[in-house]
């Protein structure tokens, strides 16, 4: 029995050290894809924010002036569950605005996962080319 659970225990740590939450994806800014896109903030937000509320993610909390979406993806058939950050930047001195998508899964082992960041990016790609 003690050899039982001290098995379920090292288990429980090896698959909840490769965690990941909203946070962490908000906090990998600079880690992500990203793209450029010849066209002001406001439209570039708002495509970008349409595209996140479309695809099917839970939007947690969504910042027009920081630039910033926070979603999610529940557990699934094959999946734990991703947390995905978009960051919206106005590029200085120019009419272009910069996409960067970090998409991160709940749990690291987790290879069944969404690459939201590929897809997102398709698919704002299709709204703003």
């Amino acid at each position: 029995m003690l050899k039982q659970i001290l098995v379920a225990c090292a288990l429980s740590t090896v698959l909840l050290s490769g965690c990941s939450t909203l946070s962490t994806a908000q906090n990998a800014k600079g880690s992500g894809m990203s793209r450029i896109y010849d066209k002001d903030y406001n439209t570039v937000w708002m495509a970008a924010d349409e595209v996140v509320r479309n695809s099917g993610l839970s939007v947690a909390s969504s910042d027009k002036v920081k630039g910033e979406i926070l979603a999610e993806s529940g557990m699934g058939a094959f999946t734990y569950g991703e947390n995905v950050a978009v960051f919206v930047t106005e590029l200085d001195k120019t009419p272009q605005t910069k996409v960067e998508i970090v998409s991160k899964r709940v749990l690291a082992t987790n290879v069944t996962a969404k690459d939201w960041d590929e897809l997102l990016l398709r698919h704002l790609d299709g709204k703003l080319r």
